[in-house]
This record gives structure tokens, sequence and C-alpha cells, in this order.
């Protein structure tokens, strides 16, 4: 490794300014993009806790579960007869 790295240098050195400029703009993105990648990385490895997905959330905390109820289904209608509509649509939606 250390005969081709002076190997590089020496084929740098070689360079004109301009040639050099480039050339080290070439190893700094490569650079910048090992860096995102590594980071993207250990990121996925390291999941925000349950806490930290909450507080960037920004969820509101519902004081009284009967805030949630609605009183919009119909007396004339039983729950199974919505969880049989679903079901024939879903059969018709398959056999298409």
């Amino acid at each position: 490794m250390q005969q081709e790295l002076e190997t590089v240098i020496r084929a740098v050195r070689a360079l004109s300014p301009r040639d050099k400029l480039a050339l080290l703009g070439v190893i700094t993105q490569e650079l910048q993009q090992n860096h995102n990648l590594a980071e993207s990385n250990a990121a996925f490895w390291s999941p925000p806790s349950l806490e930290q997905l909450i507080a960037a959330q920004n969820i509101p905390v519902v004081p009284d579960i009967a805030l949630l109820g609605a009183d919009f289904w119909p007396e004339d209608e039983m729950a199974d007869d919505i969880t049989e509509y679903i079901m024939q649509r879903r059969n018709e939606e398959w056999h298409q």
C-alpha cells in the first residue's frame, strides 16, 4: 500500500495546479459521500427511542378517551352489517 501511495503522490506532484484542484475536488466529494453513507448506516442501526419519536412528532395527549367517541352509527344497523358489506366488496374486487 505504501508503494502505491508514493506512486500516486509522485504523479500528483507532476500535475498542474488546476488539475491538482480538480483532483482535490473529486477526492473531497468522494469522502463526503462515503461519510454521509456511514452516517446513514449508523442512523439505520440506531433508531430513535419511542420517547424521541413522540417528541419529534408532537402528538397531542388525549386527556379523556370519551372525547374520541362519535355518535354517527345508525341505530338500525348492526356492526356485523358493515363487516359483511366490506367483505362482499373485497370479494368482488378480488374476483375481478
